[in-house]
């Protein structure tokens, strides 16, 4: 291909604006949300790709077997990092000790800040370099502080950050380090950081760092090139097996274990983990994301793309059958098949280039909307490497649809067409995009019908009962609750104007920050693992749940009695062997801790299901436990929501000046279950309007052409008396083909995705399926409106001015 032959296809474009902006527009639609879906899957898919040689990093998780529904956790005992270090597979180890919100004061300000406490070696783990400072002193003095890029910003401004001081619990720290922000696609964020000779961490603290039932954190092993990671964790494994966590097991847990060890250790490869189902959810994992949806909207882009080339291949093809006399004429001066079909196939990668640099334009222009739709800070589509990308694609696309459109010119026969006698195009040529038409209908009526399905999900489930009304309550964490000066605020807060109760948890319900283990047994059973939840005597009053049998935990009863009671789930009564839940009430079990003690508790109710889980795991055994030290506090109010929160703001200040306050309405959690659900929902909802406009497009194109081939049945019938609404009936007919074939493809493919989504729920939208349906019927109605004017102008034609059309 020269450049001559593009210079004519550029002329040509400029001679037919009305046809160039319709086929480059529509295609740089296409390319314009293929770029932005495939830049988000990129971006997913390079999850802590910035970490050096991350192809040799793995992140050590583990779970209780004691609990066969305990949950993976990316947390580990700290000393196993020790032990990691004297394998000669393992070429480094690091990792973080803790992540917690602290409050920083500086001067009358007090901010809030998410404070990493990393283990040695975690600069060079993971590449960080300070930008200024000393990131070695920062991490290895007791009153060092390293901050990101961001966080100085954030508290210091455009003034110099380097050097000075912040008070955090009490100690003074300067900051020593400013380190550059981490990529937002990594499960390792971090804000600030402290060594582990911080003075925020106490002498004990430090100690318990070389014991196996100490401390916990995420490890973080770099092993040697060549080495075998299932070899490493069984050294791992058998370091656990001959601890004193073993040792102090009962002997009932023993026996409930069987050969199998009660921490059971998987390592991860680093570039991977963003991706580990095992551990969504869980506390302290952060967000996770799932492959198969990740390459499925990789799919979708390429889909979009797809549709949109049909329609390209569509227009071109009309138009060329419009051009016959052009070719002709060419072909009489003696153009060579070579020329015919290198001009038509220049003209396609012109469109094509075009359409790819608008669609880059509109990709760029859209960016900040998409990122804010899918919650993450995405790279510019518009960079070197997605441009040359970009470019590449084009220039294939418009390859193959210039294939169609040249085979076609290159079959035009110069004395038919001069004559006046079209060269028609060939039933296979008009099968293939009939086809494709059907394709481009099916495939918007899959998109929209899974979608619908969905949606319908996500609002189904964000509206499930969860036990109990948490319109009037409000959530408050606050780790001072233990403190003289948490129990004056917490009866401060009680006292407030419009707060009618005030509870305490371990945590929020619906929120998954926290998960507590229980093991409950009855003689001569088995034990049972379980959930388990430390609340308040007044936590069921509070939250105005009552007892399905029993009764609950009740404020102002006697503490010693309460200290031997629980309250069970209903699941928990099952698994327990209480044939009804009532028959539990009265009983007594033994909770089992790890050092083999156990204590005799009363079963004094059954509790009704709560839902602390998503409609994406089933219930669970769950046993809750009195307790006043517990660190969330829920304030129910009878009054404007907005006015008490500003009441319990004013109160926390006066209680707690140096720490922002952490205030949530209960109810907010639930939607925070769903969010990947709903991200996926609004990203698909964006595909099936694209998908639906070039779906219409198409029909519209596939209408057009029908009413110009049919031109003369048109006249004949007009001339033999049939009626306008004959005509508008016969474009119709063939409309109502595409859309039944159409339909005949997508439904029964929107089905099976929509049953393998509803699949991952316990409890589904019983209208959820009829969504499929309803999605086809709205896409038909689309595409008849698509299509109508064709059927209007054809039933208003003249026939005199049809036949001198030719």
């Amino acid at each position: 291909m020269k450049l001559r032959e593009l210079r004519l296809g550029w002329r040509h474009l400029i001679e037919q604006p009305g046809y160039a902006l319709v086929v480059v527009l529509g295609l740089a639609v296409g390319f314009g949300a293929c770029m932005l879906l495939l830049a988000f899957v990129r971006f997913s898919l390079s999850y802590n790709a910035q970490v050096p040689d991350a192809q040799q990093v793995y992140v050590l998780k583990q779970r209780f077997n004691l609990d066969p529904r305990a949950p993976w956790f990316e947390l580990a005992p700290v000393a196993l990092m020790t032990r990691a270090m004297q394998d000669p597979a393992v070429q480094d180890a690091s990792g973080i000790w803790q992540v917690t919100t602290r409050a920083v004061r500086i001067g009358a300000q007090v901010h809030k800040v998410e404070l990493s406490y990393v283990l040695p070696h975690f600069a060079s783990m993971l590449g960080v370099r300070a930008l200024a400072g000393d990131l070695q002193a920062a991490l290895d003095r007791p009153g060092g502080l390293a901050l990101t890029q961001q966080t100085a910003q954030r508290w210091f401004g455009s003034q110099m950050a380097l050097g000075r001081t912040v008070r955090i619990d009490g100690q003074l720290l300067t900051v020593t380090a400013i380190v550059p922000d981490p990529p937002a696609n990594t499960t390792l964020p971090f804000s600030a950081l402290v060594g582990m000779s911080s003075a925020l961490v106490s002498a004990n603290e430090r100690s318990d760092l070389l014991k196996l039932s100490g401390s916990w954190g995420k490890v973080l092993l770099r092993l040697k090139r060549g080495s075998a990671p299932q070899a490493l964790t069984d050294t791992l494994q058998q370091a656990i097996d001959h601890s004193e966590l073993v040792a102090a097991l009962a002997p009932a847990q023993r026996q409930q274990l069987g050969a199998r060890s009660p921490m059971e250790l998987r390592l991860t490869p680093l570039l991977d983990s963003y991706f580990d189902r095992d551990v969504a959810g869980a506390p302290f994992s952060g967000a996770r994301g799932e492959r198969a949806g990740t390459l499925g909207l990789a799919a979708v882009g390429a889909l979009i793309l797809l549709l949109a080339t049909i329609n390209t291949v569509n227009l071109a093809t009309v138009h060329v059958l419009r051009r016959q006399r052009e070719i002709a004429v060419r072909k009489l001066l003696g153009a060579s098949a070579r020329t015919v079909v290198l001009q038509f196939l220049a003209e396609s990668v012109l469109v094509a280039l075009l359409a790819c640099a608008l669609g880059l334009l509109l990709a760029w222009i859209v960016l900040p909307l998409f990122a804010q739709l899918v919650e993450r800070q995405l790279d510019s589509v518009v960079s070197l490497a997605n441009v040359g990308y970009g470019l590449t694609l084009a220039l294939l696309v418009g390859l193959l649809a210039g294939l169609q459109p040249a085979w076609i010119a290159l079959r035009v026969v110069p004395a038919r067409a001069l004559a006046g006698r079209d060269n028609a195009e060939s039933a296979r040529a008009a099968r293939l995009r009939w086809c494709l038409t059907v394709l481009q209908f099916g495939a918007a009526v899959a998109l929209a019908g899974l979608t619908l399905v969905i949606a319908r999900q996500v609002q189904f489930a964000g509206q499930a009962y969860p036990g109990f009304d948490g319109a009037s309550l409000l959530v408050i964490d606050s780790h001072r609750t233990g403190t003289p000066q948490g129990r004056a605020m917490r009866d401060a807060m009680a006292r407030l104007p419009f707060v009618t109760g005030v509870a305490a948890a371990a945590d929020a319900v619906g929120r998954h920050s926290s998960k507590g283990l229980a093991e409950l047994g009855r003689a001569g059973r088995p034990s049972v693992g379980m959930q388990s939840k430390s609340v308040s005597a007044n936590f069921f009053d509070v939250y105005q749940v009552r007892p399905l049998a029993g009764r609950l935990f009740e404020a102002g009863r006697d503490d010693a009695a309460a200290a031997r009671s629980v309250v069970l789930n209903v699941v928990a009564a099952r698994a327990l062997g209480f044939a009804a839940p009532q028959d539990a009430v009265g009983q007594t079990v033994l909770s089992l801790r790890r050092d083999g003690s156990s204590s005799a508790r009363e079963v004094i109710g059954i509790a009704p299901e709560l839902r602390h889980e998503s409609l994406h795991e089933a219930p669970v055994p769950t046993a809750y436990f009195p307790s006043d030290d517990v660190a969330v506090l829920t304030l129910r109010v009878n009054g404007e929501m907005a006015d008490v929160e500003r009441a319990v703001q004013a109160q926390w200040r006066a209680s707690f000046p140096d720490e922002e306050l952490s205030m949530h309405r209960a109810d907010s959690f639930f939607a925070l279950d769903y969010a990947d659900d709903a991200r996926l929902a609004s990203l698909l909802a964006a595909a099936t309007a694209v998908a639906l406009t070039i779906a219409g497009f198409g029909i519209y194109v596939l209408a057009a052409y029908g009413v110009r081939r049919k031109q003369r049945e048109i006249v004949m019938r007009k001339l033999y008396g049939a009626l306008p609404r004959d005509i508008a009936t016969l474009v119709l007919r063939d409309c109502l083909r595409v859309l039944g074939a159409g339909a005949l493809l997508g439904v029964p493919l929107a089905l099976f995705g929509a049953q393998r989504y509803l699949a991952g729920f316990v409890e589904r939208d019983p209208l959820g399926l009829w969504m499929v349906p309803l999605a086809g019927v709205g896409a038909g109605a689309l595409a008849l409106l698509a299509s109508a004017r064709q059927s209007v102008l054809a039933a208003r034609s003249t026939p005199l001015l049809a036949l001198r059309a030719d």
